[in-house]
């Protein structure tokens, strides 16, 4: 292309010179108008995907209104530039100063065909630059909604991304190169034409566009999924993880979830850790490096030194003939997130945990100190998330737990303590501590997670779901981690809520109540015992999914005591679903004798019995034991009717909660997990989708049981029978009606339904009992 003041000339030499001059002007104008509509393209493809992620699909109609609107301008513009060509003779004769003997020429020279071009240089040449910016602009939006969203780019979307970058960054240096051998055409066509100064200007902005886009990408995160398989197998492969009994720790009791103030352990966490464990090789370079920090103050600074960083590099060194290490080093590069240089990784390594950056405006911090030195941020503690640093720190009284709210046997504690300093005690209200892992494993499996793009990994750990959070910061361009802990059970999107502060309940009392019961629940299920998997959200006509809610599920559980009795209830068929079929009297002789043996078995847990004091404190019930269960065996097995006739005696409040009812072609009650699953392993269960969840605790959602509905269930999982008993027990005694008994369970704020009514042989009963969550 020649422009000129005098107009533009096409001058070809190719294929195309073989068939026609015009099929030459064809073929370029193809290519320059489709080189432009691909990236309005790309452009809207990223208005569409941001607005998929945030909106409902947009109709057809409106799709093929929004394609047709896109597509009418390049075309228009090809017909106007195509037919507005001039005749090839004037061309020449315009163009005499140049050679072009040898060439094809085509050209406009009127002022009409000046026009179209201009038009067309204007479309092509004048929106490229404003739409690429765009293109950068929205595709940071949208990588920022995956980001919010928890979603992850899978391997294979990653190494399509990679090739689609590669062929960018081809085809650019390629329209560099063209740029060149034009310029040296010109020079052998005897005149340098000013005028191409500003298109060859332009096409060195897309070559540094191109080059800025490859730079700056941020790394696609390898399959979720995937990386939950390594680490459950790099958990496996933890050579050097504490054996049993080398390390011994007294959990006492349950820390305050209400105030700090209150340290309700007396004595350390860690009873004794052998010495001989310590001295491991990795060990012993772990507390080597960790003397070299000297500040926790994350707003002092604190630049690396030459002594930390040999440190550093000699744990990694020492770390990198482990097994975890080689490991998770071929995975990172099999990822392709990594170099197979062990200099470069180690060097990739370092910068990952040990680039300091500022949390506030002193650099003082790294991912590394926080981490496994713990640091402080005013008066909160920032990370110390180390079993070895946190043990080494009791035995000179540098910490001082509290307490603990939850636990995973040897693997796993989320607990409260204080960082005890010179300038006065820093809180860590809520902190996990993973257990007996060795330095190497936390070291390599957080790492794997920051470099693989995924900000939460899940994994298994001796049978228990474990997750690891990674959150990172940008130093000189690098992504680097600033603190990295662990949380108990499965952090997915789709199981799991971020932890929610609740709103104070009305009743402390009540709240006090539920969480020592929930400490002492000694019959709930542990994390490992069963799984919830919700599937998808549903919306407009919901249909079964084919899939189980519960799976995993021990069915040892079912042997002990208290499941036993009431899988006895069960078993023995002494409950009718069917609201409209008489109920045998509660009173009669084998129906009595289960429902008491189940009572009589259930008032010995400390649930049951914190709930009695309770109640006898509100002056709700007797303080006599006997009269107390005789009182619960009216409320709870006492009939009444629900049939629609309003005569047939076919229901009671422990049937309706424990047991479930039909009525019509719909589900009464069904309250109770154990009860569900048995009824979907018996194959009784469709289960369609959930409307909300609140991880592995409860939710609601649809299902079929024997043919009939439940629009929207409700119940508690991860706790035992009487849990629930004792909870259902209380609120339905001091707080009735619509959610009028508000409270929480591991910080999920929950609330449950309660009705009561008169029984069918005189007495109050129970109508009904349920949790609800979104409080």
């Amino acid at each position: 292309m020649i422009p000129t003041p005098l107009g533009t000339a096409m001058v070809y030499l190719g294929p195309c010179t073989l068939i026609s001059p015009f099929s030459c002007h064809i073929g370029h104008s193809v290519m320059i108008n489709a080189q432009t509509y691909s990236i309005h393209v790309v452009a809207a493809s990223f208005v569409y995907r941001l607005h998929i992620l945030k909106h409902n699909d947009p109709s057809s109609r409106r799709m093929i209104l929004i394609c047709s609107a896109m597509i009418t301008l390049p075309i228009c513009v090809f017909l106007l530039t195509l037919l507005t060509i001039d005749e090839e003779a004037e061309v020449r004769e315009a163009f005499r100063g140049y050679n072009l003997d040898d060439y094809v020429v085509q050209g406009h020279l009127t002022s009409h065909a000046r026009l179209a071009h201009k038009i067309s240089a204007l479309y092509n040449a004048g929106s490229a630059l404003p739409v690429t910016i765009s293109v950068f602009l929205l595709r940071k939006r949208v990588l920022s909604t995956l980001e919010s969203q928890k979603t992850k780019i899978s391997m294979k979307s990653q190494k399509v991304i990679q090739l689609i970058i590669f062929g960018v960054v081809a085809c650019a240096l390629f329209i560099a190169l063209m740029v060149l051998l034009s310029k040296l055409k010109q020079k052998a066509m005897r005149k340098r034409v000013k005028a191409t100064r500003p298109e060859a200007m332009r096409l060195a902005l897309v070559l540094l566009a191109c080059l800025v886009l490859v730079r700056s990408a941020p790394l696609p995160a390898v399959d979720a999924n995937d990386v939950t398989s390594f680490l459950t197998q790099l958990a496996l492969n933890d050579e050097n993880r504490a054996k049993s009994g080398q390390v011994v720790v007294a959990f006492q009791n349950m820390a305050s979830t209400k105030t700090f103030d209150h340290d309700n352990a007396p004595n350390p966490l860690f009873t004794s850790v052998d010495p001989n464990l310590l001295g491991e090789h990795t060990y012993k370079s772990f507390t080597d490096l960790i003397a070299k920090f000297t500040s926790q103050d994350a707003n002092v600074a604190d630049a690396e030194t030459d002594d930390r960083k040999a440190a550093a590099l000699g744990f990694i060194d020492d770390i990198s003939l482990t097994t975890v290490f080689m490991q998770a080093w071929s995975y990172l590069n099999t990822a392709g997130v990594s170099s197979g240089d062990y200099n470069e990784f180690r060097d990739q390594l370092y910068s990952v945990w040990f680039s300091v950056f500022a949390r506030d405006k002193v650099a003082g911090s790294s991912g590394f100190k926080a981490t496994f030195v713990g640091e402080y941020q005013n008066d909160v503690v920032v990370g110390l998330t180390n079993w070895i640093t946190f043990s080494q720190l009791e035995t000179v009284k540098g910490v001082n737990y509290h307490g603990w709210f939850n636990k995973q046997g040897d693997v796993q504690v989320e607990m409260q303590f204080g960082l005890e300093l010179p300038v006065g005690e820093k809180q860590a209200f809520r902190s996990n501590l993973l257990l007996n892992t060795s330095p190497e494993f936390e070291f390599m499996a957080y790492a794997v997670c920051a470099l693989t793009g995924n900000s939460a990994c899940n994994l298994m750990i001796s049978g228990n779901q474990v997750g690891l959070h990674v959150d990172t910061v940008t130093v000189d361009g690098n992504r680097v981690i600033s603190v990295a802990y662990p949380s108990i059970g499965d952090i997915s999107a789709t199981t799991t809520k971020k932890p929610t502060t609740p709103k104070a309940p009305a009743d402390l009392e009540l709240q006090d109540l539920v969480n020592n019961m929930r400490a002492q629940d000694d019959d709930k299920p542990m994390s490992s015992q069963y799984l919830l998997t919700w599937g998808d959200k549903l919306g407009k006509n919901p249909k079964p999914s084919g899939k189980d809610l519960v799976s995993n599920v021990d069915e040892s559980l079912f042997d002990t005591p208290v499941y036993a009795a009431l899988k006895k209830v069960y078993d023995n068929g002494i409950l009718v679903p069917d609201v409209c079929t008489t109920e045998t009297d509660y009173n009669s002789g084998f129906k009595r004798s289960i429902l008491q043996s189940l009572l009589d078995t259930w008032s010995t847990t400390k649930p049951f019995q914190l709930m009695h004091d309770f109640l006898v404190g509100r002056g709700k019930v007797p303080a006599d034991l006997t009269q107390f269960k005789q009182f619960l065996t009216t409320f709870w097995f006492g009939t009444y009717t629900r049939c629609s006739d309003k005569k047939t005696i076919g229901s009671s409040g422990f049937e309706h909660v424990f047991s479930g009812e039909w009525k019509g072609t719909t589900i009464d009650g069904h309250h109770n997990w154990m009860k569900y699953y048995i009824n979907q392993k018996a194959g009784e269960i469709k289960y369609y989708g959930y409307y909300s969840e609140q991880g592995q605790l409860t939710g609601t959602y649809e299902y079929d049981w024997a043919g009939l509905n439940k629009k929207t269930g409700g119940m508690l999982f991860g706790t035992s029978p009487v849990f629930d008993f004792s909870l259902f027990t209380a609120c339905s005694l001091t707080h009735t009606g619509e959610a009028g008994c508000k409270f929480s369970i591991d910080d999920v704020p929950l609330a449950v339904t309660s009705y009561t009514q008169d029984c069918a042989g005189g007495g109050l009963c129970l109508s009904t009992s349920y949790p609800e969550d979104g409080f």
